[in-house]
Parts: structure tokens; sequence; C-alpha cells
């Protein structure tokens, strides 16, 4: 099974820029977004070795998280994967009461190979939100990133998220 998470949490955006650095990879994300720590997610699958939530509040956050598959999957062979990675993350966002609204739109993030996801689900207190999924790979690690976000807050997000999508490297 190829690991996703939909985890419900959105982060803002701001003018000074930190650096997370770890785990072998780094980005930038705007300066203004905190830790947020404590939050619980509404549906997981695979085995996460890592995770970091960044942003405003435990509404409107990017939520990182690197996972271990037992499947490689690169550039040469992600598109034989992709309507597994699809139906995974179709079924997720049913469980967080939600859907995808666009899917599977192929992406780089950092020269690795990957998809993007647009979702819509709720928070575990209920709150409604959308969700940008990036999830790329490189053989047996997968790097997801959920940008979650609600009305209130969706440009300086989706601002942030671009940032971290942008800048995202593997060291």
């Amino acid at each position: 099974m190829i690991a996703v998470v939909v985890g419900l949490l959105v982060f803002g955006g701001g003018e000074e820029t930190k650096t997370f650095s770890a785990q072998g990879i780094s980005f930038d994300y705007p300066g203004d977004w905190g830790d947020i720590t404590g939050q619980q997610f509404s549906s997981q699958t695979g085995t996460e070795v890592f995770g970091k939530n960044f942003g405003v509040d435990g509404s409107n956050a990017a939520i990182f998280s690197i996972y271990e598959i037992n499947v490689p999957i690169d550039a040469s062979n992600i598109e034989q994967y992709r309507g597994e990675i699809d139906s995974t993350v179709a079924g997720l966002a049913n469980e967080s009461g939600g859907g995808v609204l666009r899917g599977s739109v192929p992406i780089t993030m950092g020269s690795l190979p990957g998809y993007r996801y647009e979702v819509e689900g709720m928070t575990p207190d209920g709150t409604e939100v959308q969700s940008r999924l990036v999830l790329v790979f490189d053989g047996t690690t997968q790097y997801f990133l959920n940008c979650q976000h609600t009305d209130e807050h969706a440009e300086e997000i989706e601002v942030g998220c671009d940032q971290i999508v942008e800048s995202f490297a593997v060291r």
C-alpha cells in the first residue's frame, strides 16, 4: 500500500522566511508561521517516519510528512501507480467527510515526481477546509505535503504552500 495522509490543518503566509532543514530535506516557509503541535489527523495510511506541522492555527496549516512505502516509485514507473494513488487519496478524502475536487495533476517538487490534488473535507473539530495535497516519490520514500485552509486563510496558505513546493530540496 502507498502511504497517504489526509491531515486537516491550515497555515498562513508572511513577509519573512524561515527554513526547515532536517531528515535530509530542506524548504522555506513563511516567517510568521509557527509550529503546530498536538493535532490529530482524521485519516492516515502507511508508515510515517517523520512529520512536522507549521501554520497559523490548528485549522490553517501545512502538514509535511515523510513515509516509507513498500514499492519503489520514481520517474520511470510513477504512471503505473497513478490509479492506486488516486484511489487512496479519494478514499481518505471521503473518510474526512469530503472529496477530491481536482486530482492527479503531475508535479515535480525538488526534482522528484509526483501528483497534486485539491480536496475538501472536515477537520476533527468539524471545520470545513480545502487542501492542496502534494505527494512526491524517491524510491521507497514518499514526501507528503498537505496545505490546508479555511476560506478566510486561503490566499496566505496557498502562497506559503507555493513557497514550500518551490524551495523543497533533497540534500
